[in-house]
């Protein structure tokens, strides 16, 4: 099966870079990538697509000291309503994905926040596939959709690698990448200060997702395992965002005592601002249900700082600090206790399409069970296409 999957994925890569050019060559361009892309738009379509590459590396304690490789094809095609059909504010989402490699965190560091967020099981999948209807200020998207860019998403916490800093671990069933999933997101904006959100998902798939993938998503039994998740969000000073959300998740889950109990209720809060248009700061926090939940607290705080360097190259530095918290009541034969906590210092630097990010991460505690604190690496290579 792996080395199916990795097959498909060499195709793909292959597909991927030859068609463009194809396409231009068609056209007579001496540039066929961005007239490839030209055309599709002019047509009512924008095409979004990335190949990604990580290095993983544990340089000290956790399991083991080594080295993984992970690699990621994200393609996606946006049709847009008013151009093809000639009615506004329709959009149809189409997105593709391939990912292959092991998950670093279980094979060599130990720790449960995941220190690298590309880690999933090897998968080929239609990730996403929805319809967005967009009314003034009123929009709704349902088919099968991630909620991280709309519920629990922090704009300066995009460059960190750890995973818990996007997927929040107290938000069990939390619907993102790798698993998006069944669901729809109802979206109100008062003008650009005030934003009300409502999402419904089926709070069952994403539960699974760094074991196993369900390529076309879990549709049954959507309403009996329902996740609900609310948030208000403010603008202020043109800098500032303060976001508040809850969420309710009906899906069962099994405990170690061997019962199973429903992971019910969550709440968070997320809080940010730009200093000088160069400071980005950030602070994220939430809790949840001590009794089913691996991490019911969490607090995760960063800085990015843009243009570190006077150079040409866009280039930026984020420093940040993401701590979940160990239930109380997991059995002591488990051993696990206290928090994890990463230190993150990550740098990124952008030439044209290309992305080049070092990444170290000093891991305290990870999987909180008696494993030494643990140095890890990653170097992220992504070429946008």
């Amino acid at each position: 099966m792996e080395n199916f999957i990795k097959s498909i994925f060499k195709t793909i890569f292959s597909i991927v870079f030859c068609f463009p050019s194809l396409f231009g060559a068609f056209l007579g361009s001496k540039d066929p990538d961005i007239d490839f892309k030209r055309a599709l738009h002019e047509q009512g379509i924008d095409f979004i697509g990335s190949v990604v590459y990580h290095l993983d590396a544990n340089l000290l304690g956790g399991i083991k000291t080594g080295v993984v490789n992970q690699g990621l094809i994200d393609l996606g095609l946006l049709f847009h309503s008013e151009k093809i059909l000639h009615y506004p504010g329709g959009e149809l989402f189409v997105n593709f994905q391939a990912h292959v490699g092991k998950n670093p965190s279980f094979t060599l560091t130990g720790d449960l926040l995941i220190f690298d967020g590309m880690s999933a099981p090897d998968f080929v999948q239609a990730s996403e596939f929805w319809y967005k209807q967009k009314i003034q200020g009123f929009s709704c998207k349902i088919g099968r959709v991630s909620a991280n860019l709309e519920l629990g998403f922090t704009e300066n916490a995009q460059l960190f690698i750890n995973n818990a800093y996007e997927a929040l671990p107290f938000l069990a069933g939390y619907p993102i990448y790798p698993s998006a999933v069944p669901g729809a997101i109802f979206r109100y904006d008062w003008g650009k200060e005030l934003g009300l959100k409502l999402g419904l998902f089926n709070g069952q798939e994403s539960l699974f997702a760094y074991t196993r993938i369900y390529p076309f998503g879990i549709w049954r039994d959507f309403f009996k395992n329902l996740l609900v998740m609310a948030e208000v969000d403010t603008h202020f000073n043109h800098r500032g965002r303060l976001a508040a959300g809850f969420s309710y998740n009906n899906t069962e889950i099994f405990l170690a005592t061997g019962a199973s109990q429903k992971i019910k209720y969550t709440g968070y809060f997320i809080g940010e601002y730009n200093f000088f248009d160069k400071y980005c700061c950030f602070v994220q926090g939430g809790l949840g249900n001590t009794t089913v939940l691996l991490f019911p607290h969490y607090l995760g705080l960063g800085v990015q700082i843009k243009q570190l360097l006077p150079i040409e190259l866009e280039n930026q530095l984020a420093l940040g600090l993401a701590s979940g918290f160990f239930t109380t009541k997991a059995p002591e034969e488990f051993g696990i206790k206290g928090s994890e906590i990463s230190l993150e210092a990550t740098y990124v630097l952008n030439w044209g399409s290309c992305t080049i990010q070092p990444d170290f991460q000093y891991i305290i505690r990870p999987g909180g069970a008696g494993l030494p604190n643990a140095l890890a690496f990653v170097l992220n290579i992504e070429v946008a296409l």
